[in-house]
């Protein structure tokens, strides 16, 4: 019979490895900096809500790369929470504003 009780790392300690993975994966992309929110997700559970400024746009399975790498430390570790990464582009331009079509 598996325990309801898991254990997690404390906030600090998950940011730093998730960041760790972050600086680790995206350096080559021009990674200027990144945030991480813990927050609850879709189900209501605590996530990792993690937005890469960086210089050159990122390709997906690097994006894939990552989430996997930090979820995998993490659930080593037995804390369950997911993280989810989004990158944006420093600098880049203002996308126009939607037209009413109306």
């Amino acid at each position: 019979m598996s325990s309801l009780k898991h254990a997690t790392l404390s906030t600090e300690d998950a940011e730093g490895l998730i960041l760790s993975v972050v600086r680790k994966r995206l350096d080559g992309f021009g990674l200027v900096g990144a945030t991480v929110v813990e927050e609850p997700g879709f189900d209501g559970a605590p996530i990792f809500r993690i937005v890469a400024t960086v210089e050159r746009p990122v390709s997906a399975k690097a994006v894939i790369s990552v989430t996997a790498e930090a979820n995998g430390l993490l659930w080593t570790r037995g804390d369950e929470r997911f993280v989810i990464l989004s990158t944006e582009m420093r600098n880049a331009p203002e996308e126009p504003p939607e037209e009413d079509f109306d």
